[in-house]
């Protein structure tokens, strides 16, 4: 992993100087970028972020392209359309979360550059702490989906009929109206006793019939799957599990110093701030390093693609 790549396979992605965890790394970024907003792909975006998650503790420096990938990647996978769009969608964010307190336990001091992507989406972990559930969730419609924003092509295409209706009757003239109220009537009449008929057919039919004897079937159509909508016990029981303390515990103990630090000395580049990070060191402020966990691949109904 940690050997500089000095390959020239013609890879799509950026250009950059770094070791083979790097062309790893750019590489499940761009898959899993392109999987995140496909539902149905949600099991193998998973188990992408399975793979980064294993591999971050034993990468001794991480690219920049990497570190700016890594954490737009976290960025997109903390939003609350992502983690409540199903029941397991936060398994990524978690990974992700593991991945970079992986870095900052035992990797800090040559990924200057990934904690400094960190301090940078500070509020993205600060929001993570504070997560609430939406507003548009706590009053589901029963039996149907969740209201959208933006209105659909068949109700544009409905209201659009209805406007046109509408339009037709205003330029008609009240003779014409009048023609056509009576033919509605007429059509109505004619309806009311076709059904008025066909109740005496079906009176008759029934009277005429032997009786049977035993049990009845009746025909059921199958009901549609209920929507999953997130509680918040379901909501406390995931933000438990989420490893935000080492995290949290790095950006406020260098965030307000880097601050200090800019605003004293000028600083508008991130060079002096990456010096004074490899010169600092976190040992006795971030927590005791959690054990390191290395998941394997198990083939299940929901791994299944």
């Amino acid at each position: 992993l940690n050997e500089p790549y000095r390959g020239r396979i013609a890879l799509a992605i950026p250009q950059f100087q770094g070791c083979h965890a790097d062309v790893l790394t750019l590489v499940l970024h761009k898959v899993i970028s392109e999987s995140i907003p496909k539902k149905q792909s949600d099991a193998l975006a998973e188990m992408l972020l399975t793979v980064l998650c294993n591999i971050s503790p034993y990468v001794k420096c991480f690219a920049v392209e990497s570190c700016l990938k890594l954490l737009s990647l976290l960025e997109r996978c903390s939003r609350p359309a992502y983690i409540f769009r199903s029941p397991f969608t936060h398994h990524g964010l978690m990974f992700l979360l593991e991945m970079v307190n992986n870095i900052i336990q035992y990797q800090f001091e040559g990924n200057a550059m990934l904690v400094y992507s960190v301090l940078r989406q500070r509020d993205c972990f600060h929001q993570l702490s504070g997560l609430t559930l939406p507003s548009n969730l706590l009053q589901p419609v029963v039996g149907s989906h969740m209201p959208s924003e933006a209105p659909t092509e068949q109700e544009d295409h409905t209201a659009e009929e209805s406007a046109q209706q509408q339009d037709q009757q205003q330029q008609q003239g009240p003779r014409e109206q009048e023609q056509h109220q009576a033919a509605e009537e007429s059509a109505q009449d004619r309806d009311h006793d076709n059904c008025h008929k066909q109740e005496k057919d079906q009176e008759q039919g029934s009277e005429d019939a032997p009786e049977t004897e035993g049990p009845t079937i009746e025909m059921t159509t199958p009901e549609e799957p209920s929507l999953w909508v997130p509680t918040q016990a379901w909501l406390d029981g995931v933000k438990k599990k989420l490893p935000l303390q080492a995290v949290l515990c790095l950006v406020n103990h260098l965030g307000p110093r880097i601050e200090a630090i800019a605003r004293k000395h000028d600083v508008t580049g991130h060079d002096e701030v990456i010096k004074y990070i490899r010169q600092t060191t976190m040992v006795g402020i971030l927590p005791v390093p959690h054990p390191i966990s290395i998941r394997t691949y198990q083939a299940s109904s929901y791994t299944a693609m």
